[in-house]
């Protein structure tokens, strides 16, 4: 391996099953982390499958590259015809690789439509009926609901029993100054 950390950035290493065409079951995509792990190089997947099902299977295993027999048609006259792909299966395969790569990154935070939505789509603590100042929120008097701008749903609980400061309308969103501290 000392060889391969002298030449890393040129070179990538390919899991293959020399079989044509390989089958599902002859394959060990398991395969793919071992050899991540023997060299700090590019793995990819050497692919004598008919279609573009197992290329897609590597990918979601960690494969970086992947190599696949190619014709514009497979009638065409040939040894390695069966076990290549199509223009469309070609497209078919970028298309998945490209979703599969654009979807797998790990994203900090939340996108800033996606705020705007949690915000909305969050429920809080909503006054089935009217409260008056002094009483105790209750599981009659109250119930969850959109928007998630007051005393978020998940303490819901934690508020049961805790009187409200201020006479509370019906169907009204309760917020932390409702409270009796």
């Amino acid at each position: 391996c000392d060889f391969l950390d002298d030449v890393a950035s040129e070179y990538a290493l390919f899991y293959c099953v020399s079989a044509y065409p390989t089958t599902a079951a002859d394959f060990d995509f398991k395969t793919i982390e071992t050899l991540e792990e023997i060299a700090d190089v590019p793995v990819g997947f050497s692919d004598h499958s008919t279609g573009v099902e197992a290329a897609k299977v590597a990918i979601g295993n960690g494969a970086a590259l992947i190599e696949k027999h190619f014709t514009i048609d497979r009638r065409l006259p040939g040894p390695d015809q069966e076990v290549s792909i199509e223009p469309s299966e070609l497209a078919d395969l970028c298309e998945f690789a490209t979703l599969f790569d654009e979807t797998s990154t790990k994203k900090d935070g939340l996108a800033d439509e996606e705020a705007d939505i949690k915000q909305w789509a969050q429920h809080s603590i909503v006054t089935t009926e009217a409260i008056d100042q002094g009483e105790e929120l209750t599981k009659d008097n109250t119930t969850t609901k959109r928007p998630g701008t007051g005393l978020s749903a998940e303490q819901y609980f934690e508020f049961i029993g805790q009187c409200v400061a201020t006479t509370i309308p019906r169907d009204t969103v309760v917020s932390s100054t409702d409270i009796e501290d």
